[in-house]
């Protein structure tokens, strides 16, 4: 039988590690936001997509992002029909 201890560290750390989670992917969020904008000025991209784990964690998804092996993952370019 486990003992009650144990069931309740668990859930602790499960708490502690998803508020973790939390602000990893909200730094996660703000950094995509300042290489979005680095994009857009000294490579005059006009469109910026973030895919993958950062993505489907941003999106409320089963991403992975906090993951050591994660990195973001970016497209960037020019719309059709726009210059810069």
């Amino acid at each position: 039988m486990i003992e009650q201890r144990h069931i309740d560290y668990w859930r602790q750390r499960q708490r502690e590690q998803h508020y973790q989670n939390q602000c990893l992917s909200h730094q996660a969020w703000e950094d995509a936001q300042r290489i979005a904008v680095m994009l857009k000025q000294d490579f005059q991209a006009t469109c910026v997509i973030v895919f993958g784990s950062l993505a489907k964690t941003l999106l409320g998804g089963c991403g992975n992002w906090q993951s050591n092996l994660s990195s973001p993952d970016f497209s960037a370019g020019q719309r059709a029909g726009e210059d810069r």
